[in-house]
């Protein structure tokens, strides 16, 4: 049982333990080094023409230098699983973009919305984008999805 004083009014509030959520520490990150996170992103881009073809999406891919300190293997996680993410939440003829700007990366979809339910299969993702101290944005609208990933 945990007891707050509010010293204005003299009272004791009386919580149980079971509700109070405890913070989760912040995992460490290993093994830093300079990542090309938009080396990544061309690749990606480059190796996927087919599947985007087979799929019928049309992507904007609007790169810029992107060079970060992380840990390799997770942001390469983070660049994959976001890229995919995005195509294979789209319908034919989606219009997707992809743009580095101001070291932040945009994954658009400008036709389709999505649930949140469906942005919890990017948990981990946003848990490891938390580790490096990045910042992330999931911005949904009736008729279309944006997944931020800010690395400044």
């Amino acid at each position: 049982v945990i007891k707050k004083i509010n010293h204005e009014n003299n009272t004791i509030i009386v919580e149980k333990e079971e509700n109070i959520i405890p913070s989760k520490p912040k995992r460490e990150v290993f093994n830093k080094e300079s990542v090309d996170l938009e080396k990544q992103l061309t690749q990606l881009y480059n190796n996927s023409k087919n599947l985007l073809v087979f799929k019928k999406l049309n992507l904007n891919y609007l790169p810029n230098d992107l060079v970060v300190l992380g840990n390799k293997n997770e942001l390469t996680k983070v660049i994959n699983d976001t890229y995919y993410f995005i195509i294979n939440h789209s319908h034919p003829n989606d219009t997707l973009t992809i743009k580095i700007e101001n070291k932040t990366i945009y994954f658009i979809n400008n036709d389709h919305s999505i649930t949140n339910k469906e942005l919890e299969e990017l948990n981990d993702i946003f848990e490891i984008i938390e580790a490096h101290d990045f910042n992330y944005q999931k911005k949904l609208n009736i008729d279309n999805y944006q997944i931020i990933i800010n690395a400044i």
